[in-house]
């Protein structure tokens, strides 16, 4: 667990970065928070937001996954 997580994320911080001659780790996680009860988060229905949010992060596992292989 790093001990800077970033938060608030802000543009240019390094979520990752291992050394150049290091073979990757098959055993990495990614994790990340969505707070959803702040002020300004979202306005509306939850559940149309919460879709959207899915689709979003599917596309984006999906434009990464080649990347992973």
């Amino acid at each position: 667990m790093p001990e800077d997580k970033g938060f608030p994320l802000s543009p240019g911080f390094e979520l990752y970065t291992g050394g150049p001659d290091e073979p990757p780790n098959d055993k990495l996680e990614f994790r990340f928070t969505v707070a959803l009860n702040e002020a300004g988060i979202t306005e509306g229905p939850l559940a149309e937001k919460l879709t959207l949010f899915v689709k979003m992060v599917e596309g984006i596992v999906q434009d990464l996954s080649p990347r992973l292989e």
